[in-house]
């Protein structure tokens, strides 16, 4: 895509005529903001109607620099962002994108538009980041998201922006200060009413598992991520019932389905039901797999499922669960080369310790790997104690935790 500087545009006519020329302008904008989304599958068509809104909105802002000439103009470089996808400009666009809503936000203290479009902004180059610099975005990002909760409009984007924010925060700060974070992430989140089907249920329901998932990896109160779960597993029944079957989508929700299940079986001490918990994420981690084209994240879910009954079930579904392993490990190893931790895991529950440490590594060396994962697969990594490779291996990543945590 081209780039993109702002023209100096000179305007020599009275108020009246400028006023008149930025009303037209704006529809225009409209029109051609319309256009280009619904042109987003041909990507050099788009990517010249994106330019064409670019220059409108750019005019506009010539023409009458206000508040909503500015959010306008941030909110279409947002939009942009998907035709720059993994290229340079994807940062150039964000900062930009800032730009205007910081400039939006200068003319017209309180915009809530404004500090719900700096808080993603800066949420966004946050992932860019590292160290000390990553986490002075997020905390502007969370104090600008609380910030914008003020207004009544869009508060449901922007509570689900909040909890992103949240969310990413407790892997960067202490753990009293990570579980905080996430108890008041459960708070607002728990102020939206269940939606009923499409996107926003998706949403929900992902927002919760993630909530619930690092609710286990901080030790946060047992009863609280608990109740995560059951809320997750609702919102997901609900909708897979009432939505389309065998469509990509619905294999989405009973793969979030599966790590709910998942968790919700680790968390229980009653073993008849655990292995309830269990049998019934295997159900969704196969029906995932009918639904939609096989994937290495849907068999991983699967092979999860399989090796946590080898542990926890009786002898005769140990025998099933392992035999039914072996057959898929096969099509994981082939449909994950990049380094999946759930592969690794599996490895070591089917006594190919070879192969797990080497996956592990593997993990370790494309930056997959988080210290905290060890922790969560600590029971699957078991047969991996007595490698010769292990200790320096979990030495390096202990010390890696310490770093960060000190951090």
């Amino acid at each position: 895509m081209t780039s993109l500087p702002i023209p100096i545009i000179e305007v020599e006519s009275d108020f009246g005529e400028n006023i008149m020329r930025f009303k037209q302008n704006l529809s225009r904008l409209r029109i051609e903001w319309m256009t280009f989304r619904m042109q987003l599958g041909d990507k050099a068509n788009a990517a010249t109607l994106f330019n064409s809104a670019v220059e409108t909105a750019q005019a506009n802002i010539a023409n009458d620099p206000s508040a909503e000439t500015h959010r306008h103009y941030g909110s279409l470089l947002i939009e942009g962002l998907r035709l720059c996808n993994g290229s340079d400009e994807y940062e150039r666009m964000l900062q930009l994108a800032r730009e205007q809503f910081s400039d939006a936000l200068a003319l017209s203290q309180g915009d809530c538009h404004a500090m719900a479009g700096l808080a993603y902004c800066d949420f966004e180059l946050a992932q860019m980041q590292t160290g000390s610099a990553r986490k002075i975005l997020l905390s502007a990002a969370q104090d600008m998201s609380i910030a914008s909760l003020t207004d009544g409009k869009q508060y449901r984007q922007r509570v689900y922006l909040l909890c992103y924010i949240l969310n990413a925060l407790a892997y960067y700060l202490p753990r009293p200060m990570a579980r905080d974070s996430l108890e008041l992430a459960g708070e607002y989140l728990a102020q939206i009413k269940p939606r009923l089907f499409g996107k926003a249920r998706f949403q929900q329901i992902s927002l919760w598992l993630e909530l619930h998932r690092l609710m286990r990896e901080q030790s946060t109160d047992f009863a609280a991520y608990s109740a995560c779960a059951k809320i997750a597993e609702n919102l997901a029944a609900g909708m897979v019932m009432g939505g389309e079957m065998n469509s990509e989508h619905n294999a989405r929700i009973q793969t979030q389905w599966v790590v709910c299940l998942v968790h919700q079986a680790l968390t229980c001490d009653d073993d008849e039901a655990r292995l309830a918990f269990l049998n019934k994420a295997e159900i969704k981690a196969r029906a995932a797999i009918h639904m939609a084209k096989t994937s290495g994240e849907h068999l991983c879910n699967l092979g999860a499922v399989l090796s946590l009954k080898n542990i926890f079930a009786g002898a005769r579904a140990q025998f099933n669960a392992l035999t039914e392993l072996k057959k898929i490990l096969p099509e994981i190893k082939r449909l994950c080369p990049d380094g999946l931790i759930n592969y690794a895991a599996l490895l070591s529950e089917t006594g190919q310790v070879d192969d797990a440490m080497e996956h592990l590594l593997l993990c370790a060396d494309r930056d997959t790997l988080y210290p905290l994962d060890l922790v969560i697969h600590a029971k699957s990594f078991a047969n991996l104690r007595d490698h010769a490779d292990y200790p320096a291996f979990i030495e390096t990543q202990l010390a890696r935790l310490g770093h960060e945590w000190a951090e």
